[in-house]
């Protein structure tokens, strides 16, 4: 069976990483001389189009999904929070990269506006599940764990388990 790690870890890493990603983008936009309020309407309108769609549906399967997690077989290998914190990062990292050589593509300002506020806006959502998913966790007594993938760019939608607190606190 594959390591298991904390959702709750994953998704405040990636929120945080993405929203930084956004403001970057954002960043990248308004230094090229186009006036802001060009800039921030593309990143207001992407990022909350984007976090709406992320918030309704992403967020929708970790409420739904995450109640109903089974407890994780035994002697499953959690991974502990730095690797965790690795994982996390090296995927925003290669998206980060991908929106550059986007970016430098098109050299358009506008892109780089769009592409920040859709990154900002995800990251918000993430960041909002986080704090769900931390209450929730708080309320039962249980950690969510998600199944890692071998792939930076998989799916978000793997297979959830539980472990109670105490076990969870211990693997890490």
């Amino acid at each position: 069976m594959r390591r298991i790690a904390s959702l709750a870890a994953e998704l405040q890493i990636s929120g945080v990483a993405l929203v930084a990603l956004g403001v970057l983008g954002a960043g990248a936009a308004m230094v090229s001389g186009v006036d802001p309020v060009r800039v921030l309407i593309p990143v207001v309108v992407g990022g909350v189009a984007a976090g709406l769609v992320q918030h309704l549906i992403g967020g929708r399967w970790i409420r739904v999904n995450s109640l109903g997690a089974p407890a994780a077989p035994p002697d499953t290998p959690v991974e502990t929070e730095q690797a965790t914190l690795r994982r996390t990062l090296l995927t925003q990292v290669l998206i980060y990269l991908v929106v550059l050589a986007l970016f430098f593509a098109a050299l358009s300002p506008a892109l780089a506006a769009v592409f920040g506020g859709v990154l900002a806006g995800v990251g918000v959502a993430n960041l909002i599940a986080a704090r769900w998913l931390g209450d929730t966790e708080r309320a039962t007594s249980a950690t969510v764990l998600r199944e890692v993938s071998s792939s930076p760019f998989a799916s978000g939608r793997r297979p959830l388990y539980t472990l109670p607190r105490s076990d969870s606190t211990l693997a890490t």
